[in-house]
């Protein structure tokens, strides 16, 4: 059985819609001041993206279980 983190954040975007950014290999418990950072670093550099971040609205680690199934005979 192996786990996975993943960091997603939700943003309004210059387009008026929320759109979820996501980053494999996150912390299992990353601290709320080291994402506020990281989302102001996002929306202080946004141009970069096609839909441009303008506000945080959501943080949250999302954890992913996966067990082998052995489906030999």
């Amino acid at each position: 059985m192996a786990d996975s983190m993943k960091l997603v954040m939700t943003f309004t975007c210059t387009d008026g819609k929320e759109h979820d950014f996501s980053w494999k290999y996150a912390d299992e418990s990353p601290r709320a001041a080291d994402v506020r950072t990281l989302a102001s670093t996002i929306i202080t550099n946004g141009s970069i993206f096609a839909d441009v971040p303008s506000e945080i609205t959501a943080a949250k680690v999302v954890v992913t279980t996966e067990s082998e199934i052995d489906i030999r005979p």
